[in-house]
C-alpha cells in the first residue's frame, strides 16, 4: 500500500512567515516564549491559535509574509550577503522551474561564478587534485591527489567564546569558525561526495548565556600546517572568539567529544542575590534526588554532580563546580541554581563561564590536550579556584 506522510499546513504557514519577515518578527517570537512557547515544530507542542493572536495583537497579518514572494522586490534578509549573487539565484529558481539543472563545475570545465565556494573564479579547493580520465563509460572522472601532497595532518585546537556571543547558539558559532577556515586559507581536508564538508568537529556544545575558555575542535588538514597559518586562522576569527592553543594529534584519535566526560564551571552569585548560598547549596546536593523540568523532560541532577566547591569573594559567591559532560549526559550550573529556587531572570543573567573539558582515568583528570589536570583536592589545594 503507499503511505501518505503529510505536514500540518498552519505549521508550513507560520515557518514561512518567519523565514521571510522582518524585525518585527523578532518581537513575536520573544512574545510567544514569554508566554511559554517552545518546540512547536513537535505537533503535540503546536499551538497555532496562540501564533495567530500574536501576529493579530502586533497587527501583522500572517498572510504578509505568507503569501507568494516576488523577487524583484528586496527582502529584508538581502541586508546579510552570503556572497552567491541574487542574479545567480534568480537563474536557478528559473531552472528549476523548467526542470533543468546546472552542471557541476569540473563537468562544464570552468567556474560557474556563484561564489558559494568562497573562492575567485576560477580557483578551487580542487587545484590540488588533477583529474585522469575513466576508461569507464557512464561512470564520473577519477581524482587523484598531486605528486608532492603531504598525507593528513590533525590538529586539536582550543578557543574561547567570549561575553558578547553568549547568546549565540553552537550551531552559529561553528559556522562562525568554519567561515574563519576559509577566509585564512587553512587547507583544510573534505570528506567525499556531492555536499563536501570540512573535517573538523567540536567537543560538547556550550549553552546559550554561557561563555567559555574550552571550546575544543579536532581539525584535519590535507597537510601540515605551520605556525604562520595558525597565526592567519587567529586573525580571521571574529571578535568573540580567540586561538588559545592548539597540539598534533594522531590520526586515529578519539574524537574529542567521545573523549571528554566532565567540564568545569564557574560561576559568581552576588550575595544580595543568595546571602545564604552556601548552606542553601550543600542542603541542595544532601538530597538523594534533585528532581529537574529540563524542556518538558525530568532529569535528576543529582547524577550529573561530581564535586563542588565555594569560595566568599567579598561581595559575591564563588561556585565552582564539576559536572558530567558526555553523550549520555550533561549538567549545567544554571540548572542548580533554578533548583535552589534563585529567579530565571536573575540566573539566566550570571556570567556561567565553561573553565575547561576533562577526561578522568582512575582518580585523576586530564585535560583535552592529554596534560595532567589532577585531582579535584588537588585542583582546590593549589589554589586555582581563586
Amino acid at each position: 500500500g503507499i503511505k501518505l506522510f503529510t505536514r500540518d499546513p498552519r505549521l508550513s504557514e507560520i515557518e514561512c512567515a518567519l523565514s521571510r519577515g522582518d524585525r518585527r518578527v523578532g518581537d513575536i517570537l520573544l512574545e510567544i516564549w514569554h508566554n511559554g512557547g517552545g518546540f512547536d515544530a513537535w505537533t503535540e507542542s503546536f499551538e497555532p491559535v496562540e501564533w495567530k493572536k500574536t501576529f493579530e495583537s502586533r497587527e501583522i497579518p500572517l498572510e504578509l509574509f505568507a503569501q507568494k514572494h516576488d523577487p524583484s522586490k528586496t527582502a529584508p534578509w538581502e541586508i546579510v550577503s552570503k556572497g552567491t549573487p541574487k542574479e545567480f539565484l534568480l537563474a536557478e529558481l528559473k531552472k528549476a522551474y523548467a526542470e533543468q539543472t546546472s552542471p557541476n563545475c569540473f563537468d562544464r570545465g570552468g567556474c560557474s561564478n556563484c561564489n558559494i565556494c568562497g573562492y575567485p573564479k576560477n580557483t578551487r579547493e580542487e587545484d590540488n587534485l588533477q583529474i585522469t580520465p575513466s576508461s569507464s563509460f557512464g561512470r564520473r572522472t577519477k581524482k587523484v591527489a598531486k605528486a608532492g601532497v603531504i598525507g593528513n595532518s590533525k590538529l586539536r585546537v582550543r578557543l574561547t567564546r567570549e561575553t558578547n556571543l553568549r547568546w549565540l547558539g553552537h550551531l552559529d558559532v561553528t559556522r562562525a569558525v568554519s567561515r574563519a577556515i576559509r577566509r585564512s586559507g587553512l587547507k583544510v581536508a573534505y570528506s567525499e561526495g556531492h555536499h563536501r564538508h570540512q573535517k573538523a568537529s567540536f567537543g560538547p556544545p556550550l549553552a546559550v548565556g554561557y561563555i567559555s575558555n574550552a571550546e575544543y575542535m579536532d581539525i584535519e588538514f590535507e597537510q601540515a600546517v605551520t605556525t604562520t597559518e595558525m597565526e592567519k586562522f587567529a586573525e580571521s576569527l571574529p571578535p568573540g572568539i580567540r586561538l588559545i592553543d592548539y597540539k598534533p594529534l594522531l590520526k586515529r584519535s578519539s574524537s574529542i567529544f567521545s573523549s571528554v566526560d566532565s567540564a568545569l564551571f564557574s560561576v559568581d552569585i552576588p550575595k544580595e542575590v543568595s546571602p545564604d548560598f552556601p548552606e542553601a547549596f550543600e542542603e541542595l546536593v544532601s538530597r538523594e534526588t534533585i528532581p529537574f523540568d529540563r524542556f518538558k523532560k525530568r532529569v535528576d541532577l543529582k547524577k550529573y554532580l561530581k564535586s563542588y566547591d565555594i569560595a566568599d569573594c567579598g561581595e559575591h559567591w564563588r561556585l565552582k563546580i564539576l559536572l558530567q559532560c558526555d553523550p549520555q549526559g550533561s549538567g549545567r550550573p544554571s540548572e542548580y541554581l533554578l533548583a535552589l529556587g534563585i529567579d530565571r531572570a536573575e540566573s539566566l543573567s550570571l556570567p556561567y563561564l565553561r573553565e575547561e573539558l576533562l577526561i578522568r582515568t582512575g582518580t585523576e583528570y586530564y585535560d583535552s590536550f592529554g596534560t595532567r589536570w589532577g585531582t579535584w583536592e588537588e585542583y582546590i589545594e593549589s589554589g586555582q579556584n581563586d
